[in-house]
């Protein structure tokens, strides 16, 4: 991917999404920009081993990638208070609850424009509370930080991709990739599938849940219960991200089982529908797709 290409994917995973005001620019000092192009974001990374779904994911809508820009700040900030130890009574964590809150609300068409400058004035508050609390800066680098990592090359396939800041998902053979994932700092691996994989628990903390993924041909299409695991998953990755690190979710090939354990999340730590945490993961991973019976038991 050309260093182009990248940038791209950055400001599509960052929040270039609106044709009046840009969600994201510096936090505590935002300025409207333009509506971005379509970006590689949006289309699944033309690598060799990359994984070919029967049918392509439909192409996540301008809300989505907005709605995904605001999570990202969202958990951005989160992460940062909770490192902190900021207290819940703090208004800066009640004022980040009311935004969160705003997230999940899905307006009608005619509603959009004003949802949307509801939530960048929300945006802009927050981020002068964080630069008063001189905490502004800590969140930007979190929000600056690549959404994609690993080789792309025959050696690694597939790259990582970064679905808020501090979750990762991807596929087996970015679990073994020890030097890309300490560089952007996961201490915690999640695997969600049978296959074994190479652990180097010096480096990092684990854990598995041998789930069956109709997907990989390893069981009947709905015979899979991957939902009696959501609460361990959850549990591990809100462990990582509140311990100042950050996790990596991984199945196979990163399509389908990992894909639905950081839908969960989501959907249980922001009160997000189905819908809109599949679009969040969707804009930095475009070609994930649950297996029907995982998105039944999700929805």
């Amino acid at each position: 991917m050309s260093a182009e290409e990248q940038q791209a994917l950055s400001d599509a995973a960052s929040g270039k999404v609106s044709s009046r005001r840009w969600l994201t620019g510096r936090v505590g000092a935002g300025s409207p920009q333009a509506l971005s192009p379509q970006t590689p974001a949006e289309r699944a990374p033309p690598t060799a081993r990359s994984p070919s779904p029967a049918a392509p994911a439909s192409p996540v809508s301008k809300e989505g990638r907005f709605r995904t820009a605001a999570l990202r700040f969202y958990y951005a900030t989160l992460a940062i208070l909770r490192a902190q130890a900021v207290e819940a009574a703090h208004p800066l964590c009640t004022s980040l609850d009311q935004f969160r809150m705003l997230l999940t609300a899905h307006p009608a068409a005619a509603d959009m424009e004003e949802w949307e400058d509801q939530v960048c004035t929300m945006k802009e508050r927050l981020g002068a509370m964080l630069a008063g609390a001189d905490l502004a800066n800590t969140v930007q680098e979190l929000l600056e930080q690549p959404v994609e990592a690993g080789a792309a090359g025959a050696s690694h396939g597939t790259p990582m991709h970064q679905v808020v800041p501090k979750l990762w998902i991807g596929g087996v053979q970015n679990a073994h990739d020890e030097r890309a994932l300490r560089r952007v700092g996961v201490t915690h691996i999640c695997t969600c599938c049978e296959r074994d994989v190479v652990q180097y628990t010096e480096s990092f903390k684990y854990v598995k849940i041998a789930v069956r993924d109709p997907l990989d041909g390893g069981a009947e299409p709905g015979s899979s219960n991957i939902a009696r695991y959501f609460w361990k998953t959850n549990a591990f990755i809100q462990e990582a991200i509140d311990g100042g690190g950050a996790v990596l979710v991984h199945c196979t090939q990163g399509v389908s089982s990992s894909a639905a354990c950081a839908i969960a999340f989501l959907m249980q730590s922001a009160r997000l529908s189905y819908a809109a945490a599949l679009a969040a993961v969707r804009v930095v991973r475009p070609f994930v797709r649950p297996a029907p019976g995982f998105v039944s038991q999700l929805r």
